[in-house]
């Protein structure tokens, strides 16, 4: 069905224009060998394939014609030498909330990591949120690829509960197809709308959405359009039913934000308790930065960790046959990584700019703001240029943090929370829970981090069960032995294949289990807690046998659980 009949179409789609561009030339990095094309002048075209610019004051892209490798312009022009935003401060929220029902603001990027260190670059946010609330830095997605990801966000289910497996129609995502089923009546919306709360969606939904259809549950409804490789730039939406198409200098970030905006602004003029949903493209792949931020972090590398380039013959077959890095992938990768940073600075801004709305309107101390990623990213560990999708800690963990008011500032907990756990939590912040048609298989995680005064005047009622000592997570390539792998169009790597289909377990005590579904039935392990860049693949480790085996067995419990069942104290 499969992710791997998506990764070959952005194959074709992108080898052209995949370039890096210097000022008087550009080196086309995706031809057949490096070649150079003089750039005339800034106004030669726009590129209508994908491209990631160089770094610093670069101004254009390759594009191929007719065989012939000419230059592009940029879709706006680069502003002054850019810098980081100044970081913005707000007050700690209030110890104790008020009995007015708590606005929540939920924020979610896309294919943002925790490990590689693109938190650093976001000042504002890191303010309002590291500072002024609580970090759950053992927090994992359930399957790291970008739709089912979300709803699992929505639904509050293990993928193998809610169906969504795989990023296309067939996977049960896609066009809002979800949402077009049964499980339109009890996703995350439907039930903070009957809360009492104006509700309204901003950004990327699931992977597409067609131009009139709106899914249940949303007021306001602004939602990205297209497959996942959003433009940046004039691109469409789902504006209430009806087709917006942006204009040429539309920024991706700045629509989302100004719309959600403007809908928040409303209901604080209607003293109307309400539920946001943004969710930017940034820093998503075809990570394009806005005019303000073109020159930002030029010299930047991606982190050089531990897996960086490193061979991995202990891995799964995908992972082992990566071949090294050369320096045109690693500079491939390393750009990526800077446009990504460039991106989320724009994010920064944005999320500075609803909490400055917030203030100026007194209304912070009544808001609940939550803050993650869609699932993590890889940049070149084990050889692996870039994407997602794997059973990997660069993958799996998210940023997540949480402010409001009764939640302790500078806060860092180490409970295992899961995208499961953020439907129920929204719920509970919101004065009520999910229905039991919903048949959620996560748990709110506000007791975690509301103080007990908080807990008593917001009604949350800490479950008499134990908080988890485990956490499933899975993912589904489709396909068969005979669908070739998908290979990355700036390094020559595999991105996807058919017996990249796994489960695993990770559990408290440090210990992580994955099984494959291949042709030889691979197994993984590792001790996170001497391995953090699980490095050593202990499955085959004869003197480990007997946790091999322990963890399996809890994994094949996780696998068919369902509601209670996922819990295991």
């Amino acid at each position: 069905p499969t992710v791997m009949m998506i990764a070959r179409l952005l194959l074709v789609t992108v080898a052209i224009g995949s370039c890096f561009a210097d000022i008087g030339r550009q080196i086309c990095i995706d031809s057949p060998a490096p070649q150079v094309a003089e750039c005339k002048s800034n106004n030669d075209f726009v590129c209508t394939g994908n491209f990631i610019p160089r770094v610093g004051n670069r101004f254009g892209f390759c594009n191929q014609t007719n065989g012939q490798w000419q230059c592009c312009r940029l879709p706006v022009t680069p502003g002054p030498p850019s810098s980081l935003p100044k970081p913005r401060t707000y007050p700690f929220p209030p110890s104790q909330p008020s009995s007015k029902k708590k606005n929540i603001v939920f924020i979610l990027t896309d294919d943002q990591d925790y490990l590689l260190k693109s938190l650093d670059v976001m000042n504002i946010t890191r303010n309002l949120f590291m500072e002024g609330g609580a970090l759950l830095s053992n927090h994992r997605v359930a399957l790291p690829i970008c739709c089912p990801s979300r709803v699992s966000i929505l639904s509050g289910r293990y993928p193998h509960n809610s169906g969504a497996v795989a990023t296309t129609p067939a996977g049960w995502c896609g066009n809002g197809i979800y949402w077009k089923g049964p499980e339109q009546n009890f996703s995350l919306p439907t039930y903070i709308r009957d809360a009492g709360y104006t509700t309204g969606l901003f950004g990327k939904e699931l992977n597409a959405n067609d131009d009139s259809f709106v899914s249940p549950g949303w007021d306001r409804f602004f939602a990205l359009g297209g497959q996942s490789e959003g433009h940046y730039y004039s691109d469409w939406y789902c504006d209430q039913g009806k087709r917006y198409d942006a204009g040429p200098n539309e920024y991706m970030t700045d629509a989302i934000s100004q719309r959600a905006r403007t809908f928040i602004q409303k209901a604080l003029k209607d003293d109307q308790p309400f539920f946001a949903y943004v969710a930017p493209h940034a820093p998503h792949t075809r990570a394009t930065p806005g005019a303000d931020t073109l020159t930002l972090f030029s010299d930047v590398t991606a982190p050089r960790w531990p897996s960086w380039n490193t061979s991995a013959p202990d891995k799964h077959w995908m992972v082992r046959t990566q071949p090294p890095m050369d320096d045109r992938c690693a500079l491939a990768s390393d750009s990526l990584y800077q446009n990504r940073l460039r991106t989320l600075v724009d994010v920064d801004k944005m999320i500075g700019d609803i909490a400055d709305l917030l203030q100026q309107n007194n209304a912070l101390d009544d808001t609940y703001f939550i803050y993650t990623s869609d699932h993590g990213f890889h940049l070149g560990e084990f050889r692996m240029g870039y994407f997602k999708a794997q059973p990997y800690e660069t993958d799996l963990r998210v940023p997540m943090m949480i402010r409001g008011p009764g939640i302790t500032p500078g806060q860092q907990l180490a409970d295992f929370t899961s995208h499961i756990d953020i439907a129920p939590t929204i719920a509970h912040l919101a004065g009520t829970v999910p229905p039991a048609v919903a048949k959620v298989d996560g748990r709110s995680f506000a007791p975690l981090v509301l103080n007990p005064s908080a807990q008593h005047q917001l009604g949350v009622t800490t479950s008499s069960k134990p908080w988890r000592s485990e956490l499933l997570f899975e993912f589904y390539a489709g396909g068969t032995i005979a669908n070739p792998p998908a290979v990355g169009p700036y390094c020559k790597h595999i991105i996807q294949a058919w017996n990249n289909t796994y489960a695993g377990v990770v559990t408290t005590e440090g210990w992580k289990y994955v099984t494959f579904q291949d042709n030889e039935n691979f197994e993984e392990m590792y001790d996170l807690n001497s391995d953090p860049w699980e490095m050593s693949n202990l499955a085959y480790i004869a003197q480990h046998k007997d946790k091999r085996d322990e963890l399996a067995t809890r994994l094949q419990a996780l696998r068919a659980c369902k509601q209670d069942g996922c819990w295991v104290p």
